[in-house]
C-alpha cells in the first residue's frame, strides 16, 4: 500500500525481494502518472519483472496507458 509505505520503501522491497510480477490497483486516473514512474523504477531494478495495472478507471484508458508507459507496463487488466 503506497499510501502507507511510500516510494522509497517500495523500491527497497522490490530490490530485496526481486519479484517476478508487480501489480498496481489504480482506481483514480490522477494516480496513473505516478504509477507509471514507479513501474519504470521497478523495471530498472528488476528488468524481467512483469508489471501490470488493474482497476475500474485504468481499464477504460488501457491503450493510452500502455502507450504512455513505453514498455514499463506489460498489461492492464
Amino acid at each position: 500500500d503506497l499510501q502507507v509505505l511510500g516510494h522509497k520503501e517500495l523500491r527497497r522491497i522490490v530490490h530485496a525481494f526481486r519479484p517476478q510480477a508487480v501489480g498496481f490497483g489504480l482506481n483514480y486516473l490522477a494516480n496513473i502518472p505516478e504509477a507509471i514512474d514507479l513501474a519504470r523504477a521497478i523495471k530498472r531494478a528488476v528488468p524481467g519483472c512483469f508489471v501490470f495495472f488493474g482497476g475500474h478507471s485504468v481499464s477504460f484508458v488501457a491503450d493510452d496507458v500502455l502507450r504512455q508507459a513505453e514498455g514499463a507496463v506489460d498489461a492492464v487488466v
